[in-house]
């Protein structure tokens, strides 16, 4: 059991320099598995007047629906600075979200961020990885986010 949990407070997190190291769809429940994730000084936990961080940080998205995976589109071009070819963004197909989740595994995170839907009691969330193969877009909503972790380490920055 962790040591440190947050609930619906996933805007006291950065995740742009975080790592994935699974994700995991169950029925209902999204569940991210990540390295290297910024604790931000506002995060009730940290007891600090900088951003820490965390390895093995657990984010549960419960009651989540996957609304869209994208492989995202891209432009080549040659030595000349000339346009050669136009890739376009790609939908991912529900059978292939297991596929894409393995392709994420040891991902450098972009982004990942949330926000509160107005009249409902769902949070909608987009995240932006580059897996081994393709970059990522994946949208899901969903009614709370868990986040947990044991420790807190020092940024090597700070």
């Amino acid at each position: 059991m962790a040591k440190y949990k947050t609930t619906d407070k996933i805007e006291t997190f950065d995740f742009s320099d975080s790592v994935i190291s699974s994700v995991v769809k169950n029925l209902n429940t999204l569940t991210i598995y990540l390295d290297n994730v910024t604790i931000l000084e506002s995060n009730e936990h940290n007891r600090e007047i900088w951003d820490m961080r965390s390895n093995g940080v657990c984010v549960e998205f419960q009651n989540a629906d996957i609304d869209s995976v994208i492989i995202e589109g891209y432009k080549l071009y040659d030595a000349n600075e000339q346009l050669t070819d136009i890739v376009e963004d790609t939908i991912v197909p529900v059978s292939d979200y297991n596929d894409v989740f393995e392709d994420l595994a040891e991902a450098p995170v972009f982004s990942l961020k949330g926000f509160k839907e107005e009249n409902t009691n769902y949070f909608t969330y987009e995240i932006n990885a580059d897996g081994e193969d393709n970059a990522y877009c994946i949208n899901f909503h969903a009614a709370h986010n868990l986040v947990s972790w044991d420790r807190f380490l020092k940024k090597s920055d700070n």
